[in-house]
């Protein structure tokens, strides 16, 4: 964002300076002022005072040197001044020889404290450097204290351009202390022997941008010190010098950050270095980040790319200790050219602070020498490899074994015991091979039982990869695959992490145990099953193949004597990509069938000549690009952590948020999935396709499933009519339906349509008519058109245009789709007798062909039929008593599954992996505990798994009806359910954050919660509670609010939760008789009476509101007995006009923000109202709260109160009475933590 805005000040400045030039500005000429042009005569005092005027003047100035050569002494030209000013120099100015003239460590020319200021113009400043050039600046401080060409200290807003620094005694530009400073087109010019001339040093300044500009020097072109942020250079050419360098940092205490600095597009040439970071062994502490080398050209550079933590040029260091200063967030992409010395890149960092997230992409460096290939050298150093690397960085295992703990290297194979490296080396030569058995058995910490045999197993930079045989699950056979995992968090690699499939060679041919694994002697890989029938093979044979290896980014590489590639996985992509990796014209992704089925499925995803596309079967695309590459660079994609990028880093998918991508999966669904590892799971980043339009992915519910509101279902007949499609799995309605009769072209005539009312496939919504078989039409000739082709499965028939659409397959469905008008006629197979009639009476739906007691009279005889019919009697009579109490306890769990948008149903077993075992307990209460548990998907899950006990069944069952069908930003959302005979469990999203009341009640300063934060709570609460009231097809009355049903995520977004208790209200209805349920202390006086509105939420809210802003509970018997209850103590503070009392004394924020608390306050009492006829609506609320109306006057601060004796032996009266009200339950049990 910094650099950006560099950029657009740049822009401003230099049309400013422009316009300064040829304005009408005074004009201020030096030889006005009694400057003389012969070169000897000393102007400082004729600029001085023609400056002091310029400074002085009220409007825009120029101060002129013109054309001509003058002679300068050592001077300070100083603001601020009145207005902006424009130095202009045409002529020459030179520097006196004799260096005695200068005080020590000052500039020749020092500009400060000035605003607004240009300095232009095509002169020349001459610092007559050569005759101090020479070896005394090796062995004392002597150039140090050589006068800089022109300093500039504290300036801001102001441009430098268009002037030359040539021969400066020391570094011709120093900046000190600037913001938002442009150098543009400026020439800067020594000789290489110059020592010490830098040619811009930054020091601790912002906002500094380097453009089109030449530098020619004895040192660093450009050198970057502490302090110094959002530096941008761009265009520069550098040569002769010592290239571009942030540092060296550290020798100095108290050295300020460098963040922010962008080097791009630039060129070097016969530099001693290229561009490089450096910092001295036993440092000071500090920090350099976000530093970024793009798209430069090195010619004949000595050392181009280098992060030197062990500078020490004289030798003088101890080397001993390391250096502290953190580097981080450093990348060097597209460097490409030649390199004067053999090692090309060098990264050595600090052993104390080794550098962290370091990337290199696309490095081609050349060496022109003889004695071999460009290399590299790395320590302490495990940098992200993306596209090409010359030189490799890589090293082999004979070094790795010096320094497991450093580094040297991006890729080295696990510290396993000695014994084992052998096994797990990342290269193996011709005529290996490798058998499929236990022996080879690694451990696995994943929730899908993985079984891992490697053969290949290291650890890279952000990630880790094993190459070998894997299966999951039931282990119904195995892949050779390659999987990524994170790295190890400690130096014990016996065991793998949550690994990932991200490339496999057998997917439709699983292998078994004692399958092999061959690199022959000919140089072919070749896979075969236990019993010797082939596989797979990379058909290398005869192609010189002389080894296979496993590189540092997940790729496997069969490779010839020249360390080239002859074929790699990367070139044979399945179903996910790493960074690093390209996809190109010719190659595509393909999801797998399932999670279960590794064979191919019916989705894919590639590029085009233009774009990238995700199409479903031959034809079906669902997706295309928004961005474009131009059709004449190369047709590829690349994978970097960032994103999909096109060769010319035009983003495809442009990856949001702080973490790095680690692979990228098609989904058998059809997302485009971005995974990263994060808090130890799995986390989904991004999918980018469709976004959160889920239904609208061809597969999410398989096929012929019905997508609503993110749930699936099969399509079913209105009342009466014949039950066509069952689940291919009832415990996973997501693999979407089968037909109980398949079509049959031979039994057409017994095939009708049944009809799904605003139900359409996705493929043909607007904007994706790529489904073949559209035509004109009107309803009736739509359905016939499908039922007399034998190809057709379903019509499509859009009212509005008229518009018929007839489908070979049948994908997922979605329900509720829009435009509106969209009714799909499903053909379905009807049962009859070979010479019965077709049916042709109900042409918008089946007909059954014949009555269950037709088939049964023509079966049976009369006698056959009682006999029959008493068996049947006596058998259902013996399933009844010996199955009663499981129909009993299944019959209105298994209701559940006929309502449309329920959320999903997972068996017990796929919650007892994802718990593990429901080990990872986090509390417990009345209706039963809550544990952690982690989706085969990754998704971090809270399971409530509630006690078997009927009055707890119909506590699960509200709680699945009531919030499965609604979905709502302040709402915690039912993620699933398990409904298996007693065992109940709900699932719900995780909450990172917990409850509300751990927040709240704690009393400890640290923990506090600032105002907006809490404020922000009260307002996510009011808008869950409001939708609920209000927005909902019928009113939902939660009648538990409380700080433990109020969760929060990471954000301390707050959302309601625990609808165990809500009772449903139809729209017509006043009020509602229920029985008493709630918590004490929370409940509205009208429960007395039995008849409640949704205005005891009302109530509620209010308790929980003052709890928020004062930090205490509703009663709290740490207080004093006048203190105890907090309505009763508000009263009172509020009748003596001190409610600031009241206000957090534990929160210093909210201390500050008291008469905002209080005003949030007088809210409170509003909801606290006796007569629930003046409480404010919920929406009334949230209109406070966003300052649309005010608080009603009057209010009665008499409240009610629940927390009393009197008030909570009633409700425990009440509860003895009806059996089923909520006792006070432990906050664990208010939802997921």
């Amino acid at each position: 964002m910094g650099l950006k805005l560099n950029i657009a000040t740049t822009s401003l400045l230099l049309l400013l300076a422009s316009a300064a030039e040829v304005s009408g500005d005074i004009i201020f000429d030096v030889t006005k002022y009694g400057a003389r042009t012969d070169g000897n005569s000393d102007i400082s005092q004729a600029l001085l005072k023609a400056w002091g005027d310029a400074c002085s003047s009220p409007v825009a100035s120029t101060v002129m040197i013109p054309d001509g050569t003058y002679a300068l002494g050592q001077i300070i030209i100083a603001g601020p001044c009145k207005a902006p000013i424009n130095f202009v120099v045409q002529g020459t100015v030179m520097a006196p020889v004799d260096t005695s003239r200068f005080r020590a460590e000052a500039g020749w020319i020092t500009f400060q404290q000035i605003d607004q200021f240009t300095l232009s113009g095509d002169g020349v400043f001459d610092g007559q450097g050569k005759i101090v050039w020479g070896t005394k600046c090796l062995s004392s401080a002597y150039c140090n204290q050589l006068p800089i060409n022109l300093r500039f200290n504290f300036i801001t807003n102001s441009m430098v351009k268009d002037i030359t620094s040539r021969d400066s005694k020391q570094f011709h530009i120093n900046l000190l202390g600037c913001k938002n400073l442009t150098f543009y087109n400026i020439v800067i010019s020594a000789p290489q022997e110059s020592l010490n001339t830098d040619g811009i040093h930054i020091g601790r300044s912002s906002g500094i941008n380097i453009t089109d500009s030449t530098i020619e020097t004895g040192d660093d072109c450009v050198s970057i010190g502490d302090g110094s942020e959002q530096i941008n250079i761009q265009r520069v050419t550098c040569g002769p010098g010592h290239g571009i360098s942030v540092g060296s940092l550290g020798k100095y205490p108290n050295e300020e950050p460098v963040v922010g600095i962008s080097v791009k597009n630039c060129t070097l040439t016969n530099t001693q270095n290229g561009v490089r970071v450096k910092t001295w062994p036993a440092s000071h502490q500090g920090t350099a980040s976000e530093m970024h080398f793009e798209d430069i050209v090195m010619n004949n550079v000595g050392n181009p790319i280098i992060i030197d933590q062990e500078y020490c040029p004289h030798n003088q260091c101890n080397l001993k200790s390391p250096s502290r200063i953190k580097i981080s967030n450093v990348s060097f992409r597209n460097i490409r050219g030649t390199t004067s010395t053999q090692v090309a890149v060098k990264l050595i960092c600090s052993q104390g602070v080794p550098c962290h997230d370091v990337e290199l992409g696309d490095i081609n460096l050349e060496y022109n020498g003889n004695e071999g290939p460009a290399m590299s050298q790395c320590k302490n150093i495990k940098p992200n490899l993306l596209g090409v690397q010359l030189p490799r960085i890589s090293m082999g295992i004979s070094r790795i074994l010096g320094c497991l703990l450093g580094c040297h290297i991006l890729f080295i194979p696990f510290s396993l015991p000695v014994n084992a490296l052998t096994a797990y080396d990342s290269a193996a030569n011709l005529s290996s091979s490798w058998i499929n058995n236990g022996s080879r058995d690694i451990g696995v910490d994943s929730e899908d039982y993985s079984t891992l045999r490697p053969i290949f197993l290291g650890q890279g930079i952000n990630a880790s990869f094993a190459c070998g045989f894997y299966c999951n699950y039931n282990c119904e056979g195995y892949l050779f695959a390659i999987l990524i995992f994170p790295p190890a968090r400690i130096h014990n690699f016996l065991e793998v992490q949550d690994p990932k499939v991200v490339w496999s060679a057998n997917q439709n041919f699983l292998v078994r145990d004692d399958a092999t694994l061959q690199l022959t002697q000919d140089g072919d890989l070749i896979l075969r099953d236990a019993d010797g029938t082939f596989v797979w093979s990379s058909n290398t044979s005869g192609k010189s193949v002389v080894g296979l290896n496993l590189t540092e980014i997940g790729n496997l590489v069969l490779f010839d004597s020249n360390n080239a590639s002859v074929w790699q996985s990367f070139d044979h992509p399945t179903d996910s990509l790493v960074p690093g990796q390209i996809l190109v014209f010719d190659q595509k992704l393909t999801a797998s069938a399932s999670n279960k089925d590794w064979s191919q499925g019916l989705i894919s995803f590639f590029i085009t000549n233009y774009s990238v596309v995700a199409l479903i079967g031959s034809h079906n695309y669902f997706f295309h690009s928004h961005g474009y590459h131009n059709g004449t660079e190369s047709r590829y994609v690349i994978f970097r952590k960032e994103g999909l990028l096109f060769p010319s880093a035009q983003p495809v998918f442009s990856f949001p948020g702080p973490f790095s991508a680690q692979y990228m999966k098609l989904e058998p669904k059809g997302y485009l999935t971005f995974y990263g590892f994060f808090n130890d799971i799995w986390k989904v980043l991004f999918n980018p396709l469709l976004g959160d339009f889920n239904c609208a992915y061809p597969m999410i519910c398989g096929k012929y499933g019905v997508c609503s509101e993110q749930q699936c279902f099969c399509p079913g007949p209105t009342a009466g009519e014949t039950r066509y499609f069952t689940p291919v799995n009832d415990e996973e309605p997501d693999l979407g339906c089968k037909e109980i009769t398949p079509l049959s072209c031979n039994a057409s005539h017994y095939q009708s349509l049944l009809m799904l009312r605003s139900t359409v496939s996705a493929l043909i919504l607007p904007n994706k008519f790529e489904i073949f078989n559209k035509k004109e039409s009107d309803i009736e000739s739509c359905k016939q058109a499908c039922l007399s082709n034998c190809s057709c499965k379903a019509a499509v028939f859009w009212s509005s245009h008229g518009a018929c659409y007839l489908l070979s397959e049948i994908f997922s469905l979605m329900k509720d789709a829009h435009p509106p008008g969209l009714t799909t006629f499903i053909k379905v197979q009807n049962i009859s007798n070979p010479g019965d009639p077709p049916s042709s009476s109900n042409p918008e739906g089946p007909q059954s062909s014949s009555s269950p007691e037709t088939i049964i009279s023509q079966l049976l005889s009369p006698f056959g039929a009682f006999v029959g019919l008493v068996f049947i009697v006596i058998m259902i009579g013996r399933y009844l008593i010996l199955k009663g109490k499981d129909v009993k306890e299944d019959g209105e769990d298994k209701d559940l599954l006929q309502v449309p948008g329920m959320p999903t149903r997972f068996s017990h077993e796929i919650l007892i992996v994802a718990t593990e075992n429901f080990s990872r307990e986090l509390g417990k209460g009345g209706f039963g505990s809550v544990f952690e548990g982690i989706l085969t998907d990754g998704t971090k899950v809270a399971v409530k798994c509630i006690n078997g006990l009927s009055q707890t069944k119909d506590y699960f069952l509200a709680e699945v009806e009531t919030i499965g069908g609604i979905h709502h930003l302040n709402l915690v959302r039912l993620v699933g359910y398990c409904a298996n005979k007693s065992n109940r469990c709900l699932v719900y999203e995780y909450m990172f954050n917990g409850s509300l009341d751990k927040w709240i009640f704690h009393r400890n300063k640290e923990l506090a919660l600032d105002w907006q934060t809490r404020r922000k709570i009260i307002l996510d609460i009011a808008k869950g509670l409001s939708y609920l009231h209000e927005e909902c097809r019928q009113k939902i009355i939660h009648l538990d609010i409380k700080p433990q049903n109020i969760l929060l995520d990471e954000s301390f977004n707050a959302k309601v939760s625990d609808f165990g208790l809500s009772k449903l209200m139809d729209r017509d209805q006043s009020q509602v008789v229920t029985t008493l349920r709630g918590t004490p202390g929370y409940m509205a006086p009208e429960w007395l009476i039995s008849a409640i509105t949704e205005k005891v939420d009302v109530y509620s809210f209010g308790i929980v509101t003052l709890e928020i802003l004062c930090g205490r509970r509703n009663l709290d018997h740490s207080q004093p007995e006048e203190d105890k209850y907090l309505l009763s103590l508000f009263k009172r503070k509020a009748e003596e006009d001190q409610m600031l009392d009241l206000v957090d004394k534990y929160s210093e924020d909210m201390q500050l923000h008291g008469e905002e608390a209080v005003e949030l306050m007088r809210l409170a009492a509003w909801c606290l109202q006796n007569d629930n006829g003046r409480r404010p609506s919920m929406s009334m609320v949230i209109k406070v709260l966003e300052g649309v109306i005010d608080v009603e006057d009057n209010l009665d601060y008499n409240f009610f109160n629940s927390s009393g004796l009197g008030a909570t032996e009633a409700v425990h009266r009440r509860e003895i009475n009806v059996g089923f009200a909520s006792p006070v339950l432990p906050s664990i049990l208010s939802g997921p933590r």
